[in-house]
């Protein structure tokens, strides 16, 4: 058996180098995956935490339980501060709707989770908020996919 040249020593060092590099790169590519995920999933997270929040100060505070339930049912029964507590508590919801989409647009969430949240939140925009209590509130978001989701929330 011959000894290797320089060379060709400085061959086998340079596949190695390259298996090594394709091997970090594989190892950088599940490592991205993994942050995505788990970076979803901390976004989801948060929404989820930010309705429970909204939910629990109405849980806490029977007035404005009682606020959101007859504005829900029939907002021409709430005097003039009710309407404006319900407005309040409706542009919570529309705020998180707006942070969602602000987190697609910063690729921290994926279009398709996106549709799911669109779906939900236009749902809860039609159930709960009147058209006329969203031009009320409406001047609050200078974002255009804002106003355009809940404007075809009420096309439905």
């Amino acid at each position: 058996m011959r000894k290797l040249s320089l060379s060709e020593w400085a061959s086998v060092a340079e596949i190695c180098g390259t298996v090594a590099v394709v091997i970090s790169l594989i190892l950088v590519v599940i490592s991205l995956e993994r942050n995505t995920t788990a970076l979803s999933s901390e976004n989801a997270d948060d929404l989820y935490d930010g309705i429970r929040q909204i939910e629990l100060v109405v849980l806490n505070n029977s007035d404005l339980a009682n606020i959101t339930a007859r504005g829900t049912a029939n907002p021409d029964s709430l005097s003039q501060a009710e309407k404006e507590i319900y407005k309040m508590w409706a542009a919570q919801y529309l705020d998180l709707w707006e942070r969602t989409l602000v987190r697609q647009r910063q690729g921290v969430i994926q279009s398709e989770t996106l549709e799911g949240w669109d779906d939900w939140f236009g749902e809860w925009t039609s159930k709960h908020l009147t058209y006329e209590m969203w031009k009320d509130l409406e001047w609050n978001w200078t974002e255009g996919s804002l106003r355009e989701r809940v404007e075809a929330a009420y096309a439905r």
